[in-house]
């Protein structure tokens, strides 16, 4: 397969840290400067077929970068794990954009849906007996 993920990221000058299971690269396509991508040195398409080295060292270099983020562009990053069907690429990637709002305020903005919106009593039940099909 022809993923440009598992070829060595080095040689597209995007690569800006590596570890034993995972790397760290600037997104070739940002939305905005200072735009990350943590994502397995393994191919892996999914979250649940990360080995637990693999997810405890992505949720490290999350925090950690988080951090660089904040003193570099003074904003903490919007974290999101895209879903498999919105992907550019077959490759599990998680992505670290800065941001001067909070992802509440973020989702809310993007999705045109209320900022604060308390649920009712029936909307916790139907979330949670669809959630628990799959439980």
């Amino acid at each position: 397969m022809n993923c440009p993920f598992c070829d060595d990221l080095k040689e597209q000058e995007t690569l800006i840290h590596k570890t034993k299971y995972s790397q760290v690269a600037i997104n070739l396509h940002s939305l905005k400067k200072g735009h990350l991508m943590v994502m397995p040195l393994r191919h892996v398409e999914k979250y649940n077929d990360l080995t637990q080295e693999e997810a405890k060292d992505i949720f490290d270099l999350i925090e950690f970068f988080s951090e660089i983020i904040k003193k570099t562009y003074g904003d903490y990053p919007i974290i999101t794990i895209n879903p498999i069907n919105g992907r550019s690429l077959p490759h599990l990637h998680i992505h670290l954009v800065p941001t001067k709002i909070n992802t509440r305020s973020y989702i809310s903005l993007t999705d045109k849906v209320p900022e604060r919106e308390e649920l009712t009593k029936d909307e916790i039940i139907e979330i949670k007996n669809k959630i628990n099909k799959f439980l």
